[in-house]
C-alpha cells in the first residue's frame, strides 16, 4: 500500500526504476544491474514507503540521485546515499581514476586541467593502454603543443619536418628517454657495426 499521494512523488519513478533496471529482463539496463546479480532489499522491493521513508530521512531532495556506494552490492539502506548527480557519474563503474603526480583524480578532470581532448585521451588510456604520463604527452603533441629551440616555437611535427627526422623517433627520445628537444632532432641513428678483431 502506497501513502497517499506518493505515487506521483518524483521517488516512486526512482523507486520503479530501481525495480526495472533489477528484474525486468526486457529494461535497457537489466544487464548491468540484474544480469550482474544486483537485487533490492526486502525492505525496498515490496515497500515503496519503506524506500521512501529511508531517502527522505537520508536527505534527498529534487536534483539528487540515490547512488550505490558499492557497485558490486544491491540497492540496500546500507549500501546506498544520496548524492549530486555528478557524485553519481564519478561513482560508475566505467569512470577511470588516474593517477599523475602522486595525485588521483578522474579521467575527466585530467583532460579538462591539462585542456586536453577527453574522448582521444580516454582511447590511448584505455584502448592503446599507455601510461598515463605518455598518453597526456600524445595528446598534447596531437593538440600543437609549442616547443622550444633556438628563441624559436613549433609543433614537434613542424621541427621534425624542419630536421627532416622521424617524428615517433624523436617523440620516444624527449618522452621514453628523457632527451632535450635538440639532442631528440639532430642526433644521429646509432648501428652496432661488428669490428673485426
Amino acid at each position: 500500500m502506497i501513502k497517499h499521494g506518493l505515487a506521483k512523488h518524483p521517488l516512486y519513478t526512482v523507486w520503479n526504476g530501481m525495480k526495472s533496471r533489477c528484474y525486468s529482463i526486457t529494461h535497457k539496463g537489466y544487464k548491468n544491474y540484474g544480469g550482474r546479480g544486483i537485487t533490492i532489499c526486502d525492505e525496498w522491493v515490496m515497500n515503496f514507503n519503506s524506500f521512501y521513508e529511508w531517502a527522505i530521512k537520508n536527505g534527498w531532495q529534487k536534483g539528487l540521485q540515490v547512488d550505490r556506494i558499492n557497485n558490486d552490492l544491491g540497492y540496500t539502506p546500507f549500501n546506498c546515499r544520496i548524492v549530486t548527480k555528478t557524485e553519481n557519474n564519478n561513482n560508475r563503474r566505467t569512470t577511470i581514476h588516474i593517477t599523475y603526480n602522486k595525485k588521483v583524480k578522474l579521467l575527466t578532470e585530467w583532460a579538462k586541467e591539462l585542456n586536453l581532448d577527453y574522448s582521444n585521451l580516454r582511447k590511448k588510456i584505455v584502448d592503446t593502454k599507455l601510461p598515463p604520463e605518455v598518453a597526456f604527452n600524445v595528446c598534447k603533441i596531437r593538440k600543437g603543443e609549442l616547443f622550444e629551440l633556438n628563441g624559436d616555437l613549433k609543433t614537434l611535427t613542424d621541427w621534425c619536418k624542419e630536421y627532416n627526422t622521424n617524428l615517433k623517433r624523436v617523440w620516444n627520445r624527449i618522452y621514453i628517454k628523457k632527451w632535450s628537444l635538440e639532442d631528440a632532432l639532430s642526433k644521429p641513428i646509432y648501428t652496432h657495426l661488428t669490428q673485426k678483431k
